[in-house]
């Protein structure tokens, strides 16, 4: 179930970087949140999630082995 849960969040997080995702959400956005531009924090952002959702992919899949 693990690995189905981590195989879709690839799709979606595919989707939001690439050309279908971003041509939905980023790139008519003018707005700059901290000073950056949308396009920049909108990558920064997903690579962030990424990170926090590969963690705990580690932690759930090393809780199942002890």
């Amino acid at each position: 179930m693990r690995h189905l849960l981590l195989s879709l969040y690839v799709m979606v997080c595919l989707a939001a970087v690439t050309w279908p995702g971003y041509a939905w959400v980023a790139s008519t956005v003018s707005w700059r949140p901290l000073g950056l531009p949308f396009v920049l924090l909108w990558h920064v952002a997903w690579v962030l999630l990424t990170m926090g959702v590969m963690v705990a992919y580690h932690a759930a899949r090393t809780r199942g082995r002890a």
